[in-house]
């Protein structure tokens, strides 16, 4: 701290590394997930304090420990020897979540639990499990502080709510004499705007045809075309081929069957075999996990944005110039109203938020003219969240073909031309905007799955 104190239980509270807040029965679920992906789970869940027999990890002891912990959250059916790469984002999230609360079995009971953004990742149900074992926590004595900008969550589940706004707590009430809209307000400091955004009549040339396509993760041929000026969105349960379609779209995962053309930048059609190849024809992937798929950490936001362009401020001898990537860097960070210092600031030293609008500028950077978008708004705030929202209808009126994963409906709803909707990983039903309903929808990202499914989940 630069000044004033801590207090905890009355009692001045000063830790230096995160074993001492561990130790005073403090435990902390980050924003961005801390999990080693090569490690199993029982092993993530248990790093903090292994249990030993001796000289060694007591293993059976482990394991008990994390099936236990992992039935408290919701994934009883992953076994604590599972590889932890093994997960979906929101079984990693859930872990770690577990991770956060195998403190309090440790010592017997939680004092404090610090949560930011602990659903961004989760589906409505696994959300709705999530806040039950808050309540619990605290009816038994535990102190939560809980972030998140899934603002009808903090309504539900938190007895006060402080808001902040550039770094100020603003307003501080009791969540019952507040609103969605409210919230929105104080965090804005100005009225709640609507985005949604309008059917585009001027529609232009196919830009991505799915020809009966097909990979190892989505065995079910899929047809499907995005036009140039439009959002197609793709619906889904989590696991339900979503992302896997992106990943066949961009070349990450290659075809088993099928063809997939996208319209170069000289306007002809070309097949995708590689992801350099979509780079190369115009096509920018925004993916879901920022830490590990988007983010070059430790490199400031110039660098961050500039990379997949670089031959648009070099000399012809491979030469950089750094002044028109400084100069390039700050108009968009103008326009994207990226809250920085400078663009030498480290990507991690910006809030997510902020971190998703760079990541978006990379694209922009580089101009590109197919954008494929996976949860590009999980996890931040309103503010960025409609700031992005106009980025995107900017860039549909522009010509641009954007498709768009998202795990929230309402999202969808609002911001698509099209939805498409995924359902264990068969493309079963696509509906026009003024021709959807939200029913309809969510029957068809049911429609593949048996009532037997043992981890039901919602959009």
């Amino acid at each position: 701290m630069d000044q004033g104190e801590l207090l905890l239980d009355g009692k001045a509270y000063q830790p230096v590394k995160a074993r001492d807040a561990f130790n005073d029965g403090v435990s902390f679920v980050a924003q961005e997930l801390s999990l080693l992906p090569t490690l199993t789970v029982a092993e993530n869940i248990g790093l903090r304090h292994f249990p030993r027999n001796g000289a060694s990890i007591d293993r059976k002891q482990l394991n008990y420990r994390a099936a236990k912990l992992l039935k408290n959250v919701g994934l009883d059916w992953i076994s604590p020897d599972t590889l932890t790469a093994k997960l979906n984002l929101s079984e990693q999230q859930l872990v770690e979540i577990a991770k956060a609360l195998s403190t309090g079995q440790d010592r017997g009971s939680h004092k404090l639990l610090l949560l930011d953004e602990p659903t961004a990742a989760l589906t409505e149900t696994q959300a709705n499990h999530l806040h039950q074992i808050i309540r619990d926590l605290a009816k038994n004595g535990a102190s939560i502080v809980y972030i998140s900008h899934r603002l009808e969550d903090v309504l539900q589940v938190s007895d006060q709510v402080s808001i902040l706004r550039d770094g100020e707590v603003i307003i501080t009430e009791p969540a019952s004499k507040l609103s969605v809209k409210d919230m929105i307000t104080h965090m804005s400091g100005r009225e709640a705007e609507d985005y949604s955004i309008s059917t585009n009549s001027d529609q232009g040339d196919i830009s991505v045809d799915i020809q009966k396509a097909s990979t190892s993760n989505l065995v079910e041929p899929i047809s499907l075309q995005c036009m140039q000026g439009e959002i197609l969105g793709i619906a889904g349960l989590a696991g339900s081929g979503r992302t896997e379609l992106l990943n066949a779209i961009y070349g990450i995962d290659p075809l088993v069957s099928g063809k997939i053309l996208c319209r170069h930048r000289d306007n002809e059609m070309i097949e995708i075999h590689s992801p350099g190849q979509a780079v190369n024809a115009g096509i920018g992937y925004l993916a879901e996990e920022r830490k590990t798929q988007g983010i070059l950490s430790g490199l400031p936001i110039s660098v961050n944005i500039s990379l997949p362009a670089l031959g648009r401020i070099s000399s012809p001898t491979g030469l950089i110039n750094f002044k028109k990537e400084r100069q390039k860097t700050e108009n968009l960070i103008q326009d994207l109203a990226i809250k920085c210092h400078n663009p030498e600031q480290t990507i991690e030293s910006l809030s997510g938020g902020n971190q998703q609008k760079v990541l978006l500028g990379r694209w922009l950077f580089k101009d590109s003219h197919i954008f494929l978008l996976d949860e590009p708004t999980r996890g931040i705030d309103v503010g960025a969240k409609n700031r992005i929202y106009q980025k995107l209808h900017q860039l549909r009126n522009q010509g641009k073909c954007l498709i768009v994963v998202s795990s929230e409906l309402e999202e969808l709803m609002n911001t698509c031309d099209r939805i498409a909707v995924m359902s264990n990983r068969k493309l079963v039903s696509t509906f026009s905007r003024r021709k959807w309903s939200q029913d309809e929808i969510l029957e068809a990202a049911f429609s593949e799955y048996n009532q037997e499914r043992t981890s039901p989940e919602s959009v």
